[in-house]
């Protein structure tokens, strides 16, 4: 789900607080400017929009007070030390520049996937609830519960027949809590963890995604079958 950065920012700077936002998802999904954010601070990273891993950038406001968390070298104004990994910086730029160049067609790929990855889904699996399907959102993820079947078990189901998905974003890849987001917005705690989450990107076809979408119909129909689940 799109947030409303700018109106937050916004706010806050009304009161003198200083933002500072995750962009990584949103470069190379929808147009990103950092002045018309409003913010102070934001990070970008390479790998979301096929660069490489291991390097991203903090873009910040030019008057914006930062404090290093780690000290030695006086590479990059002072701020990090340590050489600086030249070739995953010019790999970083070559991929944002390519992000921007080709955002409308990879944006309108993207969500004719969505679109045709979710109505599948809900053909297979008629109580299926997709987080977030009437609000503003990226086009690369859909999110889902499948209610009675755990998350981490149909993860291993799917993982076994080639679908690759997630229970949370990758940076909490490593907690068995249930997403703190999907909490927040007022889910309750049973259908979180009934929760997945599916990534795709301009290189997916639409015939990956038919197939992806009938092993989950499948998968979720024996899990049911086998449990006796009364939908």
């Amino acid at each position: 789900v799109i947030q409303p950065i700018a109106e937050i920012a916004a706010v806050c700077r009304s009161h003198g607080v200083l933002v500072h936002t995750d962009a990584v998802q949103a470069v190379g999904k929808m147009p990103v400017s950092f002045q018309q954010l409003g913010v102070d601070a934001m990070t970008v990273t390479a790998h979301k929009c096929g660069g490489p891993v291991g390097i991203g950038a903090l873009v910040v406001r030019h008057n914006c007070p930062l404090v290093p968390i780690l000290y030695g070298g006086e590479q990059q104004q002072g701020l990090r030390p340590g050489t600086e990994p030249l070739a995953l910086a010019v790999g970083m730029e070559v991929a944002f520049e390519l992000a921007v160049r080709d955002l409308v067609q990879n944006v309108e790929h993207m969500r004719i996937l969505q679109e045709q990855f979710e109505t599948r889904l809900r053909s297979a699996i008629p109580d299926i609830l997709i987080h977030g399907c009437h609000s503003p959102r990226l086009p690369q993820t859909t999110c889902i519960a499948i209610p009675g079947i755990e998350n981490q078990l149909l993860l291993t189901a799917l993982d076994s027949e080639g679908v690759q998905c997630s229970i949370g974003s990758a940076c909490s890849s490593g907690s068995a809590e249930p997403s703190p987001t999907l909490l927040a917005m007022g889910l309750p705690r049973e259908l979180v963890r009934s929760s997945l989450r599916f990534s795709f990107g301009p290189e997916t076809t639409s015939q990956e995604l038919e197939t992806a979408a009938e092993i989950i119909g499948a998968i979720v129909k024996r899990l049911r079958d086998r449990h006796n689940y009364m939908a």
